[in-house]
């Protein structure tokens, strides 16, 4: 049986930090390890990782959502792979529990991470956009540009 978001109250939007990084690592207890973060320029042929920490709101705790990771050109458009498949993560569908003892209105953070190997970027713009319930913000939003490989290219 599908479950069916919730749609997002505009009081209650979570907030995404996102981060692109060298590697990242989400743990069991909810910790998030980033090494090599906050760039914002990488090589072509570069791996790296995306990270986000999404806050989930008190009252939208203990609720079914669905989170989308897809990555688009600078004109929003969905890229793919050489073979056709959109470079995105498949949907994540996770529930926040309020852990015993935490004060009611404390937002609950809920990790996502994508380490990846080099893609077949071409050299230019890119974003990383999440999708949440369906809604889209520009705060869920991480743009980043890729530059031709060379001595002088290197995630900075």
């Amino acid at each position: 049986m599908p479950h069916e978001p919730v749609p997002l109250h505009p009081q209650k939007q979570m907030r995404v930090t996102m981060m692109l990084a060298d590697y990242a690592v989400g743990t069991p207890d909810g910790k998030l390890t980033v090494v090599g973060a906050g760039w914002k320029l990488i090589a072509v042929g570069a791996p790296f990782a995306v990270a986000a920490i999404v806050e989930v709101p008190w009252d939208l705790t203990n609720t079914k959502h669905t989170l989308q990771l897809r990555l688009v050109d600078a004109d929003g458009q969905p890229l793919t792979m050489p073979d056709g498949q959109p470079l995105e993560l498949p949907p994540d569908v996770f529930e926040v529990p309020r852990p015993a003892g935490v004060k009611p209105g404390t937002s609950i953070a809920h990790n996502v991470v994508l380490n990846s190997g080099p893609l077949p970027f071409e050299p230019g713009q890119y974003v990383w956009e999440i999708t949440i319930n369906g809604a889209q913000h520009e705060e869920w939003k991480l743009p980043f540009t890729v530059v031709a490989a060379g001595p002088q290219a290197q995630a900075a």
